[in-house]
């Protein structure tokens, strides 16, 4: 019997993003990206980096909530990182803090 390894490398995209309303047109592009593969698997999960993001709007967390069903579809992930406070409030009032790993893990 052969032995076959299986290797598969694994990447991660890395997204600076700016503040809204540039914060909702960049999520629609990599959304349209990934919607393109027509469900195969690209190989490249994604972080977004809030760094500069202050406020969310409601079009672009509904934008997030889609391109994370689009990635989870092709097996892979969506986390956010570097969520400032204020921002992260956001997401616990709409309970999407328990939907989008954040910062490293679930704020719960």
């Amino acid at each position: 019997m052969e032995q076959v390894n299986s290797c598969q490398e694994e990447y991660v995209l890395l997204l600076g993003l700016p503040r809204e309303p540039a914060l909702e047109k960049i999520i629609e592009i990599v959304l349209f990206f990934f919607e393109e593969g027509d469900g195969v698997d690209i190989g490249v999960d994604i972080t977004l980096d809030f760094s500069d993001v202050g406020i969310v709007r409601a079009g672009t967390l509904g934008k997030m909530v889609e391109l994370r069903e689009v990635l989870e579809a092709r097996r892979r992930r969506l986390s956010l990182v570097n969520v400032r406070p204020k921002t992260l409030g956001i997401f616990e009032i709409t309970c999407l803090d328990e939907v989008f790993t954040i910062n490293g893990g679930n704020t719960h």
